[in-house]
């Protein structure tokens, strides 16, 4: 039937060629490397080796979705560079429907505003202005054997990344093989 070919053709993996780059939204995401692991560890994703089982899939890639945009309902088109940030193969489908409990919103929300404290320079920004000015911005994701690097979209918001606490340049989170070189 329609339907079922419909269902198999939406989850066939797909070879996609990240060495050429992936233009993708939300690579604003780069910002919040810092809490990553720990917001994974404190959520129980993490291995003792710093890797995520295939079944948390669904759960990290969403739940950064949810920190970048707040919305909990997911379109594959959308979901790039959160997959890409935890390791996940842009070929592996993720779940339409929301699998977010309370717990993890909460968790999502209570970053977001660790980082308004953190960088003084956003410190009257809700999360709504950190998302429409950095989370959610567009990018271009470049992965080789070597390494990674991610050119994001500019924009006159940009200034205040002078002012960010911690570094963006080289960014090494523990589940990714590669250091990500990033260019703002």
């Amino acid at each position: 039937t329609f339907k079922e070919e419909h269902q198999s053709i939406e989850h066939t993996p797909v070879e996609i060629d990240e060495s050429q780059g992936l233009i993708l939204p939300n690579c604003g995401l780069i910002l919040l490397h810092p809490f990553l692991s720990i917001l994974f560890e404190e959520l129980g994703v993490l291995s003792s080796q710093k890797q995520f089982a295939e079944e948390h899939n669904d759960l990290v890639v969403q739940l950064l979705h949810f920190i970048a945009t707040g919305e909990e309902n997911v379109s594959e088109q959308h979901l790039g560079a959160a997959k890409q940030l935890c390791g996940v193969p842009s070929s592996y489908p993720i779940k339409k429907e929301s699998v977010l409990l309370e717990k993890h919103k909460k968790e999502a929300l209570n970053l977001i505003q660790t980082v308004l404290n953190y960088w003084s320079a956003l410190k009257n920004t809700t999360a709504a202005g950190l998302r429409g000015q950095f989370l959610t911005r567009s990018g271009k994701w470049v992965t080789t054997d070597e390494k990674i690097e991610l050119f994001i979209e500019r924009q006159t918001a940009d200034i205040l990344l002078d002012q960010l606490p911690w570094g963006l340049s080289m960014v090494k989170l523990p589940w990714l093989k590669n250091m990500i070189y990033v260019t703002w």
